[in-house]
């Protein structure tokens, strides 16, 4: 494995274009990370610890990946309006978004299609750290846990800034 030193921090989002957008900012705050960023997780574990290790975030469930109209002719269809990367690529989505564990998500070519949906199986090389080249990208979201504290804080105290 590579040094897990950071090349550069990705940038991160305060304001989106849309309203579906915006939303999922507010709710998950979520950050592209790839392998520029020191992510070289080629498994769910491995990209579960990422996340944890760069503040407590966890894996993003696929309304943040997607969270426009998955069915739009928009081809800029991943979070903050991201055109798909560059030929096959797969993130993985967190288990207790999806009825299955070690589910992937396509970030490339078919964008915001899950594996078994296009293949109606599980990829082969979804559980080991086989074909790292497909799994080059993961957006990492605020913990559900750190966000309920937030609100209650909101809520509560009505700080201003």
């Amino acid at each position: 494995m590579p040094d897990t030193e950071y090349a550069s921090a990705p940038t991160i989002e305060k304001k989106a274009a849309t309203k579906a957008e915006q939303g999922v900012i507010d709710k998950h705050a979520p950050v592209w990370y790839s392998r520029q960023h020191g992510y070289y997780g080629t498994t769910h574990e491995e990209a579960a610890e990422f996340c944890d290790a760069i503040g407590g975030k966890v894996l993003c469930p696929r309304s943040a990946y997607c969270p426009s109209d998955s069915s739009s002719t928009d081809q800029d269809v991943l979070f903050l309006h991201k055109p798909p990367f560059d030929g096959e690529q797969w993130s993985p989505l967190p288990a207790e978004s999806t009825s299955a564990s070690h589910v992937w998500i396509s970030v490339g070519t078919n964008a915001c299609s899950t594996y078994e949906e296009l293949n109606g199986v599980a990829p082969g090389w979804g559980l080991d750290a086989s074909q790292p080249q497909l799994k080059e990208n993961v957006l990492c979201c605020q913990s559900p846990k750190l966000l309920s504290k937030n609100e209650k804080i909101k809520s509560e105290l009505s700080p201003i800034w």
